[in-house]
């Protein structure tokens, strides 16, 4: 079966997919597992994948683009005005869909490098605040409530 887009509500436990054709038009809808979701790509040639993003988001959109799967995150506000009714996994995924067929919402990048940039930006303002702490013990937490008080 070839797919053009597949929106992912993603859970605990389930996974909920809404498969659209070229058209945006809903064509089917599963509710996997994790075990069986990380399978289903595997005999599916699936043009984008679109999925809210969140922390396990950005594990499962790594894993699809290894596997050459377009990928597609979408900030959670923008997509929670396009629920129409109760927020079920099943309308969250058509929401998702309908969120990704309008071009003005922003894909966020679901890249290891943007992780390691933060990691490596937090041990540098650690290594700043040590490094002024060491030369003006003014600046001291400690000292500073005395001054301040």
């Amino acid at each position: 079966m070839n797919a053009s887009t597949v929106a992912v509500d993603l859970a605990k436990s389930v996974f909920q997919l809404a498969v659209a054709d070229e058209h945006a038009r809903v064509i089917e809808t599963h509710r996997l597992t994790r075990a069986q979701f990380a399978r289903w790509f595997d005999n599916r040639a699936v043009g984008l994948v679109v999925m809210e993003a969140c922390g396990s988001a950005h594990h499962w959109a790594r894993t699809l683009m290894a596997r050459g799967i377009a990928v597609k995150l979408l900030p959670p506000a923008y997509v929670r005005a396009y629920v129409r009714r109760n927020k079920t996994n099943a309308a969250d995924a058509a929401a998702l869909l309908e969120a990704a067929r309008c071009g003005w919402v922003i894909a966020l990048r679901a890249s290891t490098r943007c992780g390691g940039f933060a990691g490596s930006s937090v041990w540098r303002c650690r290594l700043v605040r040590d490094w002024v702490w060491s030369r003006f013990p003014a600046c001291w937490p400690s000292q500073s409530r005395r001054f301040l008080s």
